[in-house]
């Protein structure tokens, strides 16, 4: 860590402002500025993360020029994200946990960006999806009736969109859940680079194909595919929306962990190009039914420790 002098406070200004002006142009920024305020703190200590966060919060209330819930959501997405990686990284804790950190923090800070103001209205969390999925099939209905389509076909189009309607919350929480884990794994990657970049002491990272889950979140995963059984059947209200994030939640992970056993093979040459190429057209021609696959090689391998025991019984 090196000390806080004039160069870093203005180098950790700098950062907020660019964090600011990149969230201004490209607002899908903002999943990534975790990684900014990473590597102030990393690199500066607190102080310099502190001055990161603070120029960076400044700035976006000032632009909107009001303090909501989108503005409250935004904060949320970064800096306590920020926050927790620098501590994670300064005290060389595993990679992962600032991952599942940075990613449950953009998810809540999406939530609160698009769901809250609904709330605040006094109507349902997914109220404004609903809205915008009821005015796109209003669309696809006048749309079909201008070029003529009446009907079986006009009345496919009308159940399609009526159940787009339907599916909305689930297709809302999706969302927030594949983006918040590829801005978590993002943000990781991106700050260790940019600490290893400016000569940060970090911990080593595995490489990608010994990536491996925690313990710990084998038994969460189970606690939350029980809970999840629970609420389906006692039929709580958006307990399809409920479902869908813990799927997300826990299939994602054991997803990763099956392109990890893939690579794992190739890199052990147990398999070879034609089948990296192969597996790749695959995955992309059976999407999205390919992360079914993924996640159970991925679940298969965590249960009966395929890459770990290959590599015990070479190392003997």
């Amino acid at each position: 860590m090196k000390p806080l002098n004039i160069k870093s406070v203005l180098v950790s200004l700098g950062l907020g402002l660019g964090a600011v002006a990149l969230a201004y142009i490209f607002p899908i920024g903002l999943i990534i500025m975790p990684a900014l305020l990473a590597f102030a703190g990393t690199v500066w200590g607190y102080g310099g993360l502190a001055i990161a966060a603070i120029t960076a919060a400044g700035g976006i209330i000032c632009i909107a020029g009001t303090v909501d819930s989108s503005i409250i959501g935004a904060l949320v997405m970064f800096i306590p994200a920020g926050i927790a990686m620098t501590y994670i990284f300064i005290n060389k804790l595993p990679y992962r946990t600032a991952a599942v950190i940075s990613a449950f923090c953009v998810a809540v800070g999406m939530y609160i960006m698009t769901c809250v103001p609904a709330l605040m209205e006094g109507e349902g969390p997914f109220a404004y999806y609903l809205q915008y999925m009821a005015a796109f099939g209003d669309a696809v209905e006048k749309t079909a009736a201008q070029m003529g389509i009446d009907g079986d076909k006009a009345e496919m189009l009308r159940k399609m969109a009526a159940y787009l309607e339907y599916k909305a919350p689930d297709m809302a929480v999706m969302v927030m859940m594949c983006m918040g884990m590829g801005a978590g794994l993002a943000n990781v990657v991106a700050a260790r680079a940019l600490c290893r970049a400016k000569g940060a002491k970090l911990k080593p990272m595995a490489k990608f194909h010994l990536w491996q889950l925690s313990r710990g979140f084998t038994y969460g995963s189970l606690v939350m595919i029980i809970g999840a059984i629970i609420i389906s059947a006692l039929k709580i209200t958006n307990s399809s929306a409920i479902v869908t994030a813990v799927e997300c939640a826990v299939a994602g992970p054991y997803a990763l962990m099956g392109v990890c056993l893939m690579a794992f093979m190739v890199k052990m040459k147990l398999r070879g190009v034609a089948f990296t190429v192969l597996s790749v057209v695959a995955m992309v021609l059976l999407f999205p039914y390919s992360l079914y696959g993924l996640c159970i090689i991925g679940a298969a391998d965590r249960l009966f420790r395929m890459r770990r025991s290959y590599v015990e019984r070479m190392h003997k």
